[in-house]
């Protein structure tokens, strides 16, 4: 993967790592250090 561009803007939030594939698909990744919830995860 290649990373495009981070802390990238989605509305209110923001996610971390904005990547792309071998193929070319986006890739969003987001860090997680402490233990998920519903609510972190629906905002992806």
């Amino acid at each position: 993967m290649t990373v495009v561009s981070t802390q990238v803007a989605v509305g209110e939030f923001c996610f971390d790592i904005q990547a792309e594939d071998d193929n070319g698909r986006t890739v969003v990744i987001e860090n997680q250090l402490e233990r998920t919830d519903h609510g972190h995860l629906g905002r992806a």
